[in-house]
Protein backbone atom coordinates (compact mmCIF):
# COMPACT_ATOMS: atom_id res chain seq x y z
CA UNK A 1 0.00 0.00 0.00
CA UNK A 2 1.61 3.71 -1.10
CA UNK A 3 3.41 4.99 2.25
CA UNK A 4 0.52 8.04 1.80
CA UNK A 5 -2.45 6.61 2.03
CA UNK A 6 -1.63 4.18 5.05
CA UNK A 7 -0.78 7.39 6.49
CA UNK A 8 -3.84 8.31 5.88
CA UNK A 9 -6.00 5.13 7.31
CA UNK A 10 -3.92 5.16 10.92
CA UNK A 11 -3.73 9.15 11.69
CA UNK A 12 -5.97 10.62 14.15
CA UNK A 13 -6.91 7.29 15.75
CA UNK A 14 -8.18 9.01 18.72
CA UNK A 15 -10.99 11.50 17.52
CA UNK A 16 -11.38 14.76 19.84
CA UNK A 17 -14.84 13.62 21.10
CA UNK A 18 -12.71 10.25 22.62
CA UNK A 19 -10.44 12.64 24.80
CA UNK A 20 -10.63 13.98 28.34
CA UNK A 21 -11.31 17.33 27.85
CA UNK A 22 -8.48 19.40 30.48
CA UNK A 23 -9.69 22.06 32.65
CA UNK A 24 -7.49 24.26 35.13
CA UNK A 25 -8.34 25.72 38.73
CA UNK A 26 -6.36 28.16 40.45
CA UNK A 27 -6.40 29.23 43.79
CA UNK A 28 -4.30 29.38 47.31
CA UNK A 29 -6.78 27.80 49.32
CA UNK A 30 -6.80 23.91 49.15
CA UNK A 31 -10.01 23.77 50.61
CA UNK A 32 -11.75 25.68 47.38
CA UNK A 33 -9.84 23.77 44.89
CA UNK A 34 -11.13 20.47 46.50
CA UNK A 35 -14.73 22.02 46.59
CA UNK A 36 -14.69 23.36 43.04
CA UNK A 37 -13.48 20.30 41.77
CA UNK A 38 -15.86 18.26 43.69
CA UNK A 39 -18.66 20.13 41.41
CA UNK A 40 -17.04 19.77 37.90
CA UNK A 41 -15.70 16.20 38.38
CA UNK A 42 -17.02 14.12 35.70
CA UNK A 43 -15.38 11.07 33.67
CA UNK A 44 -15.18 13.02 30.55
CA UNK A 45 -13.14 15.34 32.37
CA UNK A 46 -9.43 16.41 33.64
CA UNK A 47 -8.83 18.43 36.22
CA UNK A 48 -5.84 19.55 37.41
CA UNK A 49 -5.50 21.92 40.76
CA UNK A 50 -3.04 24.81 40.83
CA UNK A 51 -2.27 26.85 44.73
CA UNK A 52 -0.55 29.54 43.10
CA UNK A 53 0.27 31.68 39.78
CA UNK A 54 3.59 30.11 38.91
CA UNK A 55 2.85 26.36 39.69
CA UNK A 56 -0.83 27.40 37.20
CA UNK A 57 2.02 28.39 34.90
CA UNK A 58 3.86 25.23 34.55
CA UNK A 59 0.46 23.30 33.95
CA UNK A 60 -0.38 25.84 31.13
CA UNK A 61 3.28 25.28 29.41
CA UNK A 62 2.64 21.35 29.68
CA UNK A 63 -1.00 20.88 28.55
CA UNK A 64 -3.55 22.22 26.23
CA UNK A 65 -6.39 23.54 28.37
CA UNK A 66 -10.39 23.90 27.20
CA UNK A 67 -10.70 26.43 30.34
CA UNK A 68 -9.00 28.05 33.03
CA UNK A 69 -11.00 28.71 36.29
CA UNK A 70 -8.79 31.65 38.27
CA UNK A 71 -9.04 32.97 41.47
CA UNK A 72 -8.66 36.76 41.21
CA UNK A 73 -6.91 37.40 44.97
CA UNK A 74 -3.91 35.05 45.05
CA UNK A 75 -0.60 36.25 46.85
CA UNK A 76 2.46 36.38 44.74
CA UNK A 77 0.56 36.86 41.50
CA UNK A 78 -2.81 37.82 41.36
CA UNK A 79 -5.44 36.41 39.18
CA UNK A 80 -5.35 39.36 36.64
CA UNK A 81 -1.52 39.31 36.90
CA UNK A 82 -1.59 35.44 35.37
CA UNK A 83 -4.69 36.27 32.83
CA UNK A 84 -2.63 39.31 31.26
CA UNK A 85 0.75 36.83 30.95
CA UNK A 86 -1.56 34.19 29.19
CA UNK A 87 -2.72 36.54 27.08
CA UNK A 88 0.62 37.59 26.09
CA UNK A 89 2.06 33.76 25.24
CA UNK A 90 1.11 32.40 21.88
CA UNK A 91 0.37 28.78 23.61
CA UNK A 92 -2.11 29.76 26.53
CA UNK A 93 -3.68 33.19 24.40
CA UNK A 94 -6.90 31.55 23.72
CA UNK A 95 -7.67 29.87 26.76
CA UNK A 96 -10.88 30.85 28.21
CA UNK A 97 -10.60 32.72 31.70
CA UNK A 98 -13.09 32.50 34.54
CA UNK A 99 -12.45 34.58 37.38
CA UNK A 100 -13.87 33.19 40.68
CA UNK A 101 -14.26 36.02 43.09
CA UNK A 102 -16.27 37.09 46.09
CA UNK A 103 -15.61 41.07 45.46
CA UNK A 104 -16.78 41.88 41.46
CA UNK A 105 -19.45 44.00 42.54
CA UNK A 106 -17.78 47.54 41.58
CA UNK A 107 -17.54 48.11 37.99
CA UNK A 108 -13.94 49.20 37.87
CA UNK A 109 -13.59 45.82 39.12
CA UNK A 110 -15.08 44.26 36.51
CA UNK A 111 -13.63 46.08 33.71
CA UNK A 112 -10.29 45.63 34.82
CA UNK A 113 -10.93 41.46 35.03
CA UNK A 114 -12.10 42.11 31.13
CA UNK A 115 -9.16 43.89 30.20
CA UNK A 116 -7.16 40.96 31.73
CA UNK A 117 -8.60 38.61 29.38
CA UNK A 118 -11.89 37.27 31.14
CA UNK A 119 -15.23 36.18 29.31
CA UNK A 120 -16.92 36.04 32.58
CA UNK A 121 -16.73 35.59 36.33
CA UNK A 122 -18.27 33.39 39.28
CA UNK A 123 -19.35 35.05 42.54
CA UNK A 124 -18.29 33.16 45.99
CA UNK A 125 -20.35 31.71 48.00
CA UNK A 126 -20.45 29.24 44.16
CA UNK A 127 -23.58 28.61 42.39
CA UNK A 128 -23.21 24.99 41.47
CA UNK A 129 -25.83 25.48 38.70
CA UNK A 130 -24.12 28.39 37.40
CA UNK A 131 -20.90 26.73 38.36
CA UNK A 132 -21.57 23.59 35.83
CA UNK A 133 -23.97 25.33 33.51
CA UNK A 134 -20.72 27.61 32.32
CA UNK A 135 -18.26 25.59 32.60
CA UNK A 136 -19.90 23.07 30.18
CA UNK A 137 -20.70 25.79 27.51
CA UNK A 138 -16.82 26.76 27.12
CA UNK A 139 -16.10 22.61 27.17
CA UNK A 140 -18.56 21.93 24.34
CA UNK A 141 -17.39 24.91 22.48
CA UNK A 142 -13.81 23.47 23.06
CA UNK A 143 -14.99 20.06 21.64
CA UNK A 144 -16.51 21.78 18.77
CA UNK A 145 -13.55 23.67 18.09
CA UNK A 146 -11.29 20.82 17.84
CA UNK A 147 -13.92 18.05 16.34
CA UNK A 148 -13.86 20.90 13.63
CA UNK A 149 -10.21 21.21 13.52
CA UNK A 150 -10.00 17.29 13.15
CA UNK A 151 -12.10 17.22 10.53
CA UNK A 152 -10.66 20.22 8.81
CA UNK A 153 -6.98 18.16 8.95
CA UNK A 154 -8.92 14.78 7.87
CA UNK A 155 -9.64 16.67 4.72
CA UNK A 156 -6.55 18.04 3.88
CA UNK A 157 -4.77 15.10 4.74
CA UNK A 158 -7.46 13.09 2.41
CA UNK A 159 -7.43 15.91 -0.44
CA UNK A 160 -3.81 15.45 -0.31
CA UNK A 161 -3.80 11.74 -0.62
CA UNK A 162 -6.09 11.84 -3.66
CA UNK A 163 -3.96 14.37 -5.68
CA UNK A 164 -1.43 12.33 -4.90
CA UNK A 165 -3.12 9.08 -6.36
CA UNK A 166 -4.22 11.01 -8.93
CA UNK A 167 -0.80 11.99 -10.14
CA UNK A 168 0.25 8.54 -9.59
CA UNK A 169 -2.86 7.07 -12.14
CA UNK A 170 -1.93 10.21 -14.66
CA UNK A 171 1.53 9.02 -14.88
CA UNK A 172 1.20 5.57 -14.59
CA UNK A 173 -2.15 5.07 -17.54
CA UNK A 174 -2.22 7.75 -19.80
CA UNK A 175 -4.46 5.34 -21.65
CA UNK A 176 -7.16 6.48 -19.25
CA UNK A 177 -6.96 10.11 -20.31
CA UNK A 178 -7.88 8.73 -23.61
CA UNK A 179 -10.57 6.51 -22.55
CA UNK A 180 -12.41 9.54 -20.99
CA UNK A 181 -12.38 11.46 -24.09
CA UNK A 182 -13.73 8.14 -25.65
CA UNK A 183 -16.52 8.28 -23.24
CA UNK A 184 -16.94 11.97 -23.31
CA UNK A 185 -17.75 11.09 -27.35
CA UNK A 186 -19.62 7.94 -26.48
CA UNK A 187 -21.87 9.81 -24.28
CA UNK A 188 -22.26 12.88 -25.87
CA UNK A 189 -22.79 11.81 -29.34
CA UNK A 190 -26.45 9.66 -28.90
CA UNK A 191 -27.18 12.39 -26.35
CA UNK A 192 -26.88 14.95 -29.47
CA UNK A 193 -29.21 12.41 -31.27
CA UNK A 194 -31.81 11.81 -28.89
CA UNK A 195 -31.96 15.82 -28.44
CA UNK A 196 -32.11 16.25 -32.06
CA UNK A 197 -35.20 13.67 -32.52
CA UNK A 198 -36.97 15.01 -29.71
CA UNK A 199 -36.66 18.63 -31.41
CA UNK A 200 -38.09 17.35 -34.60
CA UNK A 201 -40.70 15.34 -33.07
CA UNK A 202 -42.29 18.64 -31.30
CA UNK A 203 -42.43 20.05 -35.07
CA UNK A 204 -46.39 19.75 -35.79
CA UNK A 205 -45.25 19.17 -39.70
CA UNK A 206 -44.14 15.81 -38.61
CA UNK A 207 -45.74 12.89 -40.90
CA UNK A 208 -46.18 9.04 -38.91
CA UNK A 209 -43.35 7.71 -40.94
CA UNK A 210 -41.08 10.98 -39.85
CA UNK A 211 -42.34 10.08 -35.93
CA UNK A 212 -41.27 6.53 -36.16
CA UNK A 213 -38.19 7.42 -37.96
CA UNK A 214 -37.78 9.98 -35.29
CA UNK A 215 -38.61 7.57 -32.45
CA UNK A 216 -36.59 4.71 -33.50
CA UNK A 217 -33.47 6.81 -33.31
CA UNK A 218 -34.22 8.17 -29.70
CA UNK A 219 -34.60 4.29 -28.62
CA UNK A 220 -31.79 3.13 -30.44
CA UNK A 221 -29.12 6.06 -28.80
CA UNK A 222 -31.25 5.72 -25.31
CA UNK A 223 -30.24 1.66 -25.49
CA UNK A 224 -26.56 2.69 -26.60
CA UNK A 225 -26.40 5.23 -23.56
CA UNK A 226 -27.93 2.28 -21.25
CA UNK A 227 -25.61 -0.40 -22.40
CA UNK A 228 -22.53 1.79 -21.95
CA UNK A 229 -23.81 2.80 -18.64
CA UNK A 230 -24.31 -0.87 -17.86
CA UNK A 231 -20.79 -1.83 -18.84
CA UNK A 232 -19.13 0.76 -17.08
CA UNK A 233 -20.87 -0.46 -13.66
CA UNK A 234 -19.92 -3.94 -14.30
CA UNK A 235 -16.68 -3.23 -15.00
CA UNK A 236 -16.24 -0.41 -11.77
CA UNK A 237 -17.76 -3.74 -10.11
CA UNK A 238 -15.02 -6.81 -11.74
CA UNK A 239 -12.02 -4.24 -10.54
CA UNK A 240 -13.31 -4.08 -7.09
CA UNK A 241 -14.09 -7.46 -6.36
CA UNK A 242 -17.85 -7.22 -6.06
CA UNK A 243 -19.14 -9.03 -8.92
CA UNK A 244 -21.20 -11.66 -8.43
CA UNK A 245 -23.26 -14.18 -10.46
CA UNK A 246 -26.65 -16.07 -9.91
CA UNK A 247 -27.06 -18.91 -11.60
CA UNK A 248 -30.38 -20.42 -13.04
CA UNK A 249 -31.62 -22.83 -15.09
CA UNK A 250 -33.16 -21.78 -17.89
CA UNK A 251 -34.39 -22.85 -21.51
CA UNK A 252 -31.74 -22.49 -24.33
CA UNK A 253 -32.80 -22.02 -27.78
CA UNK A 254 -35.66 -18.94 -26.76
CA UNK A 255 -32.79 -17.43 -25.16
CA UNK A 256 -30.53 -18.01 -28.05
CA UNK A 257 -33.85 -16.70 -30.56
CA UNK A 258 -34.36 -13.21 -28.60
CA UNK A 259 -30.47 -12.30 -28.99
CA UNK A 260 -29.62 -13.62 -32.28
CA UNK A 261 -32.90 -11.76 -33.07
CA UNK A 262 -31.45 -8.18 -32.55
CA UNK A 263 -28.33 -8.81 -33.98
CA UNK A 264 -29.47 -10.08 -37.38
CA UNK A 265 -31.47 -6.73 -37.09
CA UNK A 266 -28.27 -4.75 -37.09
CA UNK A 267 -26.63 -7.50 -39.95
CA UNK A 268 -29.42 -6.73 -42.13
CA UNK A 269 -29.22 -2.96 -41.56
CA UNK A 270 -25.05 -3.25 -42.68
CA UNK A 271 -26.03 -5.57 -45.39
CA UNK A 272 -24.31 -8.35 -44.07
CA UNK A 273 -24.93 -12.18 -44.46
CA UNK A 274 -25.77 -13.28 -40.92
CA UNK A 275 -25.09 -16.45 -40.66
CA UNK A 276 -25.94 -19.00 -37.77
CA UNK A 277 -24.90 -23.00 -37.58
CA UNK A 278 -25.29 -25.64 -34.99
CA UNK A 279 -22.39 -27.95 -35.04
CA UNK A 280 -23.41 -30.54 -32.27
CA UNK A 281 -26.43 -31.76 -30.56
CA UNK A 282 -27.93 -28.76 -28.20
CA UNK A 283 -29.23 -29.27 -24.31
CA UNK A 284 -32.90 -28.10 -23.96
CA UNK A 285 -32.11 -25.84 -20.92
CA UNK A 286 -28.67 -25.12 -19.32
CA UNK A 287 -28.10 -23.98 -15.86
CA UNK A 288 -25.89 -20.34 -15.94
CA UNK A 289 -26.89 -16.99 -16.19
CA UNK A 290 -28.98 -15.69 -19.19
CA UNK A 291 -28.38 -11.53 -18.66
CA UNK A 292 -24.81 -12.02 -18.60
CA UNK A 293 -24.84 -14.61 -21.47
CA UNK A 294 -26.89 -12.32 -23.52
CA UNK A 295 -24.37 -9.11 -22.72
CA UNK A 296 -21.53 -11.75 -23.72
CA UNK A 297 -22.99 -12.97 -27.23
CA UNK A 298 -24.52 -9.05 -27.74
CA UNK A 299 -20.82 -7.66 -27.20
CA UNK A 300 -18.96 -10.30 -28.78
CA UNK A 301 -21.06 -10.44 -32.13
CA UNK A 302 -21.70 -6.85 -32.17
CA UNK A 303 -18.05 -6.03 -32.07
CA UNK A 304 -17.72 -8.48 -35.24
CA UNK A 305 -20.72 -6.54 -36.99
CA UNK A 306 -19.40 -3.55 -35.96
CA UNK A 307 -15.79 -3.88 -37.62
CA UNK A 308 -17.26 -5.64 -40.87
CA UNK A 309 -18.49 -3.27 -43.36
CA UNK A 310 -19.10 -6.33 -46.17
CA UNK A 311 -19.61 -9.98 -46.24
CA UNK A 312 -20.47 -11.72 -43.46
CA UNK A 313 -20.64 -12.27 -39.88
CA UNK A 314 -21.26 -16.59 -38.73
CA UNK A 315 -22.01 -17.70 -35.37
CA UNK A 316 -21.48 -21.44 -34.95
CA UNK A 317 -22.59 -22.89 -31.58
CA UNK A 318 -21.80 -26.52 -30.17
CA UNK A 319 -21.15 -28.67 -26.94
CA UNK A 320 -17.31 -29.33 -26.59
CA UNK A 321 -15.65 -31.43 -23.70
CA UNK A 322 -14.45 -29.36 -21.01
CA UNK A 323 -10.41 -30.47 -20.93
CA UNK A 324 -10.17 -28.90 -17.47
CA UNK A 325 -13.02 -31.26 -16.31
CA UNK A 326 -12.70 -34.19 -17.57
CA UNK A 327 -14.79 -37.10 -18.98
CA UNK A 328 -18.95 -36.23 -18.92
CA UNK A 329 -18.53 -32.42 -18.96
CA UNK A 330 -18.74 -29.86 -21.62
CA UNK A 331 -18.44 -26.72 -22.74
CA UNK A 332 -21.27 -24.66 -24.58
CA UNK A 333 -19.00 -22.53 -27.46
CA UNK A 334 -19.64 -20.06 -29.70
CA UNK A 335 -17.61 -19.34 -32.36
CA UNK A 336 -18.06 -15.93 -34.17
CA UNK A 337 -15.97 -15.48 -37.55
CA UNK A 338 -16.12 -12.40 -39.64
CA UNK A 339 -14.47 -10.76 -42.97
CA UNK A 340 -14.26 -7.48 -41.32
CA UNK A 341 -10.67 -5.07 -40.74
CA UNK A 342 -8.92 -7.56 -38.97
CA UNK A 343 -6.50 -7.15 -36.47
CA UNK A 344 -2.54 -6.63 -37.24
CA UNK A 345 -0.50 -8.77 -34.07
CA UNK A 346 0.32 -5.99 -31.88
CA UNK A 347 -3.08 -4.72 -31.66
CA UNK A 348 -4.15 -8.10 -30.44
CA UNK A 349 -2.02 -8.00 -27.81
CA UNK A 350 -3.40 -5.07 -27.20
CA UNK A 351 -7.00 -7.14 -26.82
CA UNK A 352 -8.89 -7.81 -23.35
CA UNK A 353 -7.05 -4.79 -21.70
CA UNK A 354 -9.52 -2.31 -19.87
CA UNK A 355 -9.45 1.50 -21.61
CA UNK A 356 -7.89 0.64 -24.47
CA UNK A 357 -8.73 -0.18 -28.08
CA UNK A 358 -6.84 -1.43 -30.83
CA UNK A 359 -5.55 1.86 -31.83
CA UNK A 360 -6.67 5.60 -32.23
CA UNK A 361 -7.88 5.46 -36.10
CA UNK A 362 -9.88 2.57 -34.80
CA UNK A 363 -11.63 4.69 -31.73
CA UNK A 364 -11.97 7.79 -34.55
CA UNK A 365 -13.90 5.39 -37.39
CA UNK A 366 -15.76 3.27 -35.24
CA UNK A 367 -16.37 4.89 -31.51
CA UNK A 368 -16.26 2.38 -28.69
CA UNK A 369 -14.81 3.14 -25.24
CA UNK A 370 -12.50 -0.62 -25.26
CA UNK A 371 -14.33 -1.96 -22.25
CA UNK A 372 -17.08 -4.35 -24.49
CA UNK A 373 -14.11 -7.30 -25.28
CA UNK A 374 -12.92 -6.87 -21.50
CA UNK A 375 -15.86 -7.17 -20.25
CA UNK A 376 -17.38 -10.09 -22.35
CA UNK A 377 -14.06 -12.12 -21.01
CA UNK A 378 -14.48 -11.43 -17.17
CA UNK A 379 -18.22 -12.16 -17.44
CA UNK A 380 -17.15 -15.43 -19.65
CA UNK A 381 -14.57 -16.45 -16.81
CA UNK A 382 -17.22 -15.63 -14.06
CA UNK A 383 -19.51 -18.32 -16.20
CA UNK A 384 -17.37 -21.17 -16.49
CA UNK A 385 -15.17 -20.37 -19.53
CA UNK A 386 -13.62 -18.07 -21.50
CA UNK A 387 -13.08 -15.45 -24.89
CA UNK A 388 -10.26 -15.98 -26.76
CA UNK A 389 -9.01 -14.67 -30.17
CA UNK A 390 -8.79 -17.90 -32.70
CA UNK A 391 -7.25 -15.86 -35.08
CA UNK A 392 -6.98 -12.24 -37.01
CA UNK A 393 -5.55 -11.11 -39.74
CA UNK A 394 -5.47 -7.47 -41.08
CA UNK A 395 -8.61 -6.67 -44.06
CA UNK A 396 -8.97 -10.76 -43.92
CA UNK A 397 -11.38 -10.74 -41.12
CA UNK A 398 -11.29 -12.51 -37.33
CA UNK A 399 -12.31 -15.64 -35.61
CA UNK A 400 -13.52 -15.27 -31.55
CA UNK A 401 -14.71 -18.10 -29.70
CA UNK A 402 -16.47 -18.20 -26.72
CA UNK A 403 -17.30 -20.45 -24.34
CA UNK A 404 -19.05 -21.00 -20.87
CA UNK A 405 -20.28 -23.96 -18.51
CA UNK A 406 -24.03 -25.12 -19.18
CA UNK A 407 -23.75 -27.10 -15.78
CA UNK A 408 -24.06 -30.87 -16.03
CA UNK A 409 -26.27 -32.34 -18.87
CA UNK A 410 -27.35 -35.88 -17.92
CA UNK A 411 -30.85 -36.48 -18.01
CA UNK A 412 -31.05 -33.25 -19.93
CA UNK A 413 -33.16 -33.78 -23.57
CA UNK A 414 -30.76 -33.06 -26.66
CA UNK A 415 -32.07 -31.47 -29.64
CA UNK A 416 -30.58 -32.72 -32.72
CA UNK A 417 -30.09 -31.41 -36.10
CA UNK A 418 -30.82 -27.84 -35.46
CA UNK A 419 -30.42 -24.73 -37.78
CA UNK A 420 -31.59 -21.19 -37.47
CA UNK A 421 -35.01 -21.38 -38.28
CA UNK A 422 -35.45 -23.04 -35.25
CA UNK A 423 -34.83 -19.83 -33.26
CA UNK A 424 -37.63 -18.19 -35.26
CA UNK A 425 -35.87 -14.70 -35.43
CA UNK A 426 -38.27 -12.16 -36.56
CA UNK A 427 -37.46 -8.16 -36.24
CA UNK A 428 -39.46 -6.73 -33.20
CA UNK A 429 -41.32 -3.55 -33.37
CA UNK A 430 -43.62 -1.63 -31.60
CA UNK A 431 -46.45 -3.51 -33.62
CA UNK A 432 -45.42 -6.11 -30.95
CA UNK A 433 -44.99 -4.23 -27.99
CA UNK A 434 -48.25 -2.39 -28.09
CA UNK A 435 -50.10 -4.28 -30.65
CA UNK A 436 -54.40 -4.45 -31.47
CA UNK A 437 -54.90 -6.76 -28.62
CA UNK A 438 -54.70 -4.79 -25.34
CA UNK A 439 -53.47 -6.82 -23.11
CA UNK A 440 -53.88 -5.02 -19.89
CA UNK A 441 -57.48 -4.42 -20.41
CA UNK A 442 -59.48 -4.46 -16.80
CA UNK A 443 -56.24 -4.41 -15.26
CA UNK A 444 -56.21 -1.68 -12.77
CA UNK A 445 -52.79 -0.23 -11.65
CA UNK A 446 -51.34 2.02 -8.65
CA UNK A 447 -47.97 3.80 -10.00
CA UNK A 448 -45.90 5.22 -7.52
CA UNK A 449 -43.82 7.67 -9.20
CA UNK A 450 -42.55 11.23 -8.17
CA UNK A 451 -41.31 12.32 -11.41
CA UNK A 452 -43.51 14.08 -13.97
CA UNK A 453 -41.60 12.79 -16.71
CA UNK A 454 -41.80 9.19 -15.48
CA UNK A 455 -44.99 9.82 -14.38
CA UNK A 456 -46.60 10.65 -18.24
CA UNK A 457 -44.47 8.11 -19.78
CA UNK A 458 -45.29 5.35 -18.19
CA UNK A 459 -48.60 5.71 -17.08
CA UNK A 460 -49.09 6.12 -21.29
CA UNK A 461 -47.27 3.08 -22.02
CA UNK A 462 -49.57 1.40 -19.28
CA UNK A 463 -53.14 2.62 -21.24
CA UNK A 464 -52.45 2.14 -24.71
CA UNK A 465 -52.51 -1.57 -23.57
CA UNK A 466 -55.62 -1.44 -21.84
CA UNK A 467 -54.82 -0.45 -18.17
CA UNK A 468 -56.44 2.17 -15.99
CA UNK A 469 -53.57 3.88 -13.83
CA UNK A 470 -53.62 6.48 -10.63
CA UNK A 471 -51.05 8.07 -9.42
CA UNK A 472 -49.27 8.57 -6.01
CA UNK A 473 -47.00 11.16 -6.07
CA UNK A 474 -44.95 9.57 -2.63
CA UNK A 475 -44.55 6.22 -0.30
CA UNK A 476 -47.18 7.65 1.99
CA UNK A 477 -50.28 8.75 -0.55
CA UNK A 478 -49.39 5.38 -1.90
CA UNK A 479 -50.04 3.45 1.07
CA UNK A 480 -53.28 5.61 1.52
CA UNK A 481 -54.16 4.87 -1.76
CA UNK A 482 -53.45 1.18 -1.94
CA UNK A 483 -55.58 0.45 1.48
CA UNK A 484 -58.60 2.58 -0.21
CA UNK A 485 -59.01 1.10 -3.42
CA UNK A 486 -59.10 -2.17 -5.21
CA UNK A 487 -55.82 -1.90 -7.58
CA UNK A 488 -54.37 -5.53 -9.14
CA UNK A 489 -50.69 -4.07 -8.87
CA UNK A 490 -48.72 -1.49 -7.21
CA UNK A 491 -45.22 0.21 -9.47
CA UNK A 492 -43.27 1.17 -6.60
CA UNK A 493 -40.83 4.00 -7.40
CA UNK A 494 -38.18 3.37 -4.08
CA UNK A 495 -36.65 6.42 -4.07
CA UNK A 496 -38.90 9.06 -2.97
CA UNK A 497 -39.71 12.31 -0.90
CA UNK A 498 -41.65 11.96 2.33
CA UNK A 499 -41.71 8.10 2.71
CA UNK A 500 -39.55 6.09 0.16
CA UNK A 501 -40.69 3.15 -1.56
CA UNK A 502 -38.97 0.96 0.98
CA UNK A 503 -41.23 2.23 4.18
CA UNK A 504 -44.13 2.25 2.03
CA UNK A 505 -43.83 -1.13 0.87
CA UNK A 506 -43.11 -2.54 4.43
CA UNK A 507 -46.44 -0.46 5.69
CA UNK A 508 -48.46 -2.02 2.77
CA UNK A 509 -47.35 -5.52 4.30
CA UNK A 510 -47.69 -5.17 7.97
CA UNK A 511 -51.56 -3.51 6.57
CA UNK A 512 -51.75 -7.12 4.86
CA UNK A 513 -51.86 -5.54 1.56
CA UNK A 514 -52.57 -9.08 -0.87
CA UNK A 515 -51.60 -7.19 -4.17
CA UNK A 516 -47.92 -7.86 -6.11
CA UNK A 517 -45.63 -4.72 -5.90
CA UNK A 518 -43.21 -4.33 -8.62
CA UNK A 519 -39.94 -1.46 -7.51
CA UNK A 520 -38.92 0.90 -9.58
CA UNK A 521 -35.59 1.72 -8.96
CA UNK A 522 -32.58 3.48 -11.30
CA UNK A 523 -30.54 1.80 -8.61
CA UNK A 524 -29.09 -0.91 -10.35
CA UNK A 525 -25.98 -1.77 -7.79
CA UNK A 526 -25.33 -5.06 -7.60
CA UNK A 527 -27.93 -5.99 -4.09
CA UNK A 528 -30.74 -3.89 -5.09
CA UNK A 529 -33.00 -6.89 -6.40
CA UNK A 530 -32.46 -8.17 -3.44
CA UNK A 531 -33.00 -4.98 -1.04
CA UNK A 532 -36.22 -4.32 -2.88
CA UNK A 533 -37.38 -7.74 -2.43
CA UNK A 534 -37.03 -8.31 1.46
CA UNK A 535 -38.67 -5.12 1.85
CA UNK A 536 -41.69 -7.18 0.34
CA UNK A 537 -41.53 -6.24 -3.76
CA UNK A 538 -42.48 -8.98 -5.78
CA UNK A 539 -40.65 -8.40 -8.89
CA UNK A 540 -38.10 -5.36 -9.72
CA UNK A 541 -37.74 -3.23 -12.98
CA UNK A 542 -34.60 -1.21 -13.31
CA UNK A 543 -34.87 2.22 -14.75
CA UNK A 544 -35.05 2.78 -18.04
CA UNK A 545 -37.72 0.56 -18.34
CA UNK A 546 -38.49 -0.75 -21.38
CA UNK A 547 -42.06 -0.78 -22.37
CA UNK A 548 -42.42 -4.15 -23.22
CA UNK A 549 -40.57 -4.97 -20.16
CA UNK A 550 -43.12 -2.88 -18.08
CA UNK A 551 -46.27 -4.61 -19.97
CA UNK A 552 -44.69 -8.15 -19.56
CA UNK A 553 -44.04 -8.03 -16.00
CA UNK A 554 -47.29 -6.31 -14.99
CA UNK A 555 -49.44 -9.04 -17.19
CA UNK A 556 -47.42 -11.70 -15.79
CA UNK A 557 -48.01 -10.66 -12.12
CA UNK A 558 -51.47 -9.92 -12.66
CA UNK A 559 -52.05 -13.14 -14.26
CA UNK A 560 -50.54 -15.39 -11.68
CA UNK A 561 -52.40 -13.21 -8.80
CA UNK A 562 -55.21 -14.07 -9.99
CA UNK A 563 -54.77 -17.72 -10.81
CA UNK A 564 -53.09 -18.37 -7.32
CA UNK A 565 -55.49 -18.67 -4.81
CA UNK A 566 -52.84 -19.34 -2.49
CA UNK A 567 -50.70 -15.53 -2.19
CA UNK A 568 -49.66 -14.18 0.90
CA UNK A 569 -48.81 -10.71 1.56
CA UNK A 570 -47.47 -8.63 -0.98
CA UNK A 571 -47.84 -11.60 -3.53
CA UNK A 572 -44.88 -13.76 -2.37
CA UNK A 573 -45.13 -17.31 -2.45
Amino acid sequence: MDAKLKTIETMNVLKPSDERVKILIVDDLKANLVALEALLRRPDLEIFQAKSGKEALEFLTQHGFALALIDVQMPGMSGFELAEFMRGTKKTKNIPIIFVTATAGAQSFSFKGYESGAVDFLLKPLDPYAVRGKVNIFVELFRQKNMMKYQLDTITDLLAAVSHAKKEAELANEAKSQFLTNMSHEIRTPLSAILGYSELLADPEQNRSDVLTCSSGIQRNIAHLTKLVDEILDISKIEAGKFDVEMDTFLLLPELGEIFNSLQVQAVAKGLKFNISFDSDMPDTIRSNPMRLRQILLNIIGNALKFTDEGHVSIAVATVPNLQLGDGFHLLQFSVNDSGCGLTPEQQDRLFKPFTQADSSVTRKYGGTGLGLVLARRLAQALGGDVVINHSHAARGSSFVVTLDPGSMKNIPMRSCLTAADLCLRPLNSKTIFGPVRRLANVKVLLVEDGPDMQMLMKRMLEISGATVALAVNGLEAVKMALENDFDLVLMDMQMPVLDGYEATQQLCAAGFMRPIVALTANSMQGEREVCLAAGCKDYLSKPVKAIDLIDTVERLVNKAGQDHSIDRCGNE
